[in-house]
């Protein structure tokens, strides 16, 4: 934009505030892009923090412009934490008012923005992209570019991990946009869930600018340009009739009908799916007119009798099913005009007739036993605990799936014996033994505090099963999380990750004793998982020092003497866990 289009005093405001920075909130340059279209450059948001500490969510359009809550449903509590690495938000929903209440919360930017200056970014491309870490089970938070056309329509991704990770989503705006929002959408579903986000930036393209298709993101779904629109222009008459144009011939998009589902149990996934992409996606584009359906050869409709069932658990089945099919698929449709239909009649068999004399009368019987009439349930044994895994660390990896779905290793404490368990099974069961103490009387969780009824940090709690008390607060950090809570099989000691010290370390904590012992001092990398040896004298923990990529490591109880345990690079290793109990 040509600066002699302003006021000189508004041009020299701008170069003032560029050689003085911004009170300490940021480049200038950033702000200086409020006053005209973006082009191609990241802004980061907030742009700056003008609140307390801690904020409720409705007032986080004025202390984080243009950063505002909406759609909110339920008490959210916003902190500005400040980070040499970039400052922090994080986000903490209040205690449901009762069971079953959704909560939500969109953290957005909507767009046009008339007090920054930008309007909506009709066909340009948007990349959203944030460094964000959670605890939101079952589900995490979306990453979302939102537009609204005829309707709205999204791209997102989902953010579900505990470390941090970058996330990215990228949309081409349609020219007929009238509007844009993008952020996070949060809908946690309990007390103690967690978002912690940094370096939220946003990266709108100069006008023209499109992306392509294999950086979209997943859930985009490309509109096909509209044909252009001849422009007519002025000609003098013809002394003879004009010659015809032959007709375009005109590109189909030749559609293929959805397979059918192969059992009722594929059909209710795919019901499933659907509701789900409705929810996050919206309602499906309207087919373009270019549109045609390819058709097949009727194949004969075979109809046969159903068979009668042979005893009454098969019964019992049968009608299980037909209910599961007419909630999946629903009732039963006519056949089609041009169907075949084959009705399959089975030859009867002669009954032989029966030998002469008189028949003896069957009883009817009074009553009938339960188990008569119905298969005796075989009740499935919880397998015991191997021997074979005492002593050993188990721990997840991507060597042989991917982070989302990896398999389940076992390795010797020396590094020795590199083993696939041949299911998650034992494993799981590990890791949950883990949170109690070696005589099972306490169990250690995360849960958030809540001071004057306010919802506060995430910290760690106790239940004493001796005494059937529970609540029992463990820590009380300031301003870190704390989570991963690990009891020493020797001693009233919990080992544990807190982010109080601006990385996530390893800390030690004696039940009933304040403050703790920090274990783990790290520059910039993390220390995540840890998990006590069977005679309490070491720990095993997870850490991406040194390579960047998760590795498992040792050190000794007190922190001293680290080594490393695992070298799978290029591959990680994660949420190890020590074998030492086999009354899991």
């Amino acid at each position: 934009m040509q600066t002699s289009q302003r006021p000189r005093w508004l041009v020299a405001l701008l170069l003032g505030l560029l050689a003085l920075g911004w009170a300490g909130h940021g480049p200038v340059p950033v702000l200086a892009q409020q006053i005209g279209q973006p082009a191609g450059t990241a802004i980061h948001l907030p742009l700056q923090w003008n609140g307390p500490d801690t904020i409720p969510a409705a007032e986080l359009a004025t202390a984080a412009p243009p950063l505002q809550a909406v759609a909110v449903q339920g008490d959210f509590q916003i902190q500005h934490i400040p980070d040499p690495d970039g400052d922090i938000l994080r986000v903490l929903p209040g205690p449901a008012p009762q069971a079953g209440t959704e909560r939500s919360v969109f953290l957005a930017w909507p767009l046009p923005d008339p007090d920054a200056g930008f309007d909506v970014p009709a066909g340009r491309a948007i990349t959203l992209t944030v460094s964000a870490r959670l605890f939101s089970p079952p589900e995490g938070a979306r990453l979302t570019i939102q537009e609204q056309g005829e309707a709205w329509s999204s791209s997102s991704v989902a953010m579900d991990g505990i470390q941090w990770t970058t996330y990215t989503v990228r949309r081409a705006i349609g020219d007929g946009a009238a509007a844009v929002q993008m952020g996070i959408v949060w809908r946690p579903t309990l007390d103690n869930a967690w978002l912690e986000l940094r370096n939220l930036q946003v990266e709108i393209g100069p006008p023209g600018l499109t992306v392509p298709l294999e950086l979209l993101s997943p859930t985009d779904t490309p509109t096909p340009p509209p044909p252009p629109t001849p422009t007519p222009t002025a000609t003098a008459a013809p002394t003879e009739p004009p010659a015809q144009e032959e007709a375009p011939t005109p590109i189909l998009l030749v559609v293929t009908s959805t397979p059918t589902p192969a059992d009722v149990f594929e059909a209710a996934t795919r019901v499933a799916q659907a509701t789900e992409w409705a929810r996050i996606l919206g309602t499906a584009t309207p087919t373009p007119p270019n549109m045609v359906t390819a058709t097949f050869t009727p194949t004969p409709v075979i109809v046969t009798n159903t068979p009668t069932p042979g005893n009454p658990a098969t019964a019992t089945y049968v009608a299980l099913l037909a209910t599961a099919q007419a909630v999946t698929t629903g009732t039963a449709t006519p056949f089609p005009p041009n169907a075949v239909v084959l009705v399959a009649t089975d030859t009867p068999t002669p009954t032989p007739r029966p030998a002469q004399g008189r028949p003896t009368p069957t009883p009817t019987p009074i009553f009938v036993y339960l188990e008569d009439l119905r298969p005796t349930p075989v009740p499935t044994a919880t397998p015991p605990f191997p021997e074979a895994l005492q002593g050993k660390i188990l721990f997840l990896s991507d060597m042989f799936g991917t982070t989302r779905r990896p398999n389940a290793f076992v390795i010797n404490p020396d590094g020795t014996g590199l083993a696939l368990l041949t299911s998650r099974h034992f494993y799981d069961r590990a890791k949950a033994r883990d949170a109690y103490s070696a005589d099972r009387r306490f169990y250690a969780y995360a849960l958030r505090e809540h001071a004057n009824g306010q919802a506060g940090l995430v910290q760690l709690f106790y239940d004493d099963a001796l005494y059937g008390s529970s609540r029992h607060q463990l820590t009380y950090f300031g301003v870190g999380t704390a989570w991963a809570p690990a009891w020493s099989p020797v001693d009233e000691v919990v080992a544990l990750v807190s982010s109080e010290s601006a990385n996530d370390e390893i800390w030690l904590v004696r039940r009933n004793e304040w403050p703790p012992r920090q274990l783990t001092h790290n520059e910039w990398e993390w220390d995540h998982s840890p998990s006590f040896s069977p005679d309490g004298s070491q720990i095993v923990f997870a850490s991406n020092r040194v390579s960047g990529l998760r590795q498992l490591w040792i050190m000794d109880a007190d922190g001293s003497n680290p080594r490393q345990l695992t070298f799978l690079l290029p591959y990680e290793a994660w949420d190890p866990v020590w074998v030492k109990y086999t009354d899991d």
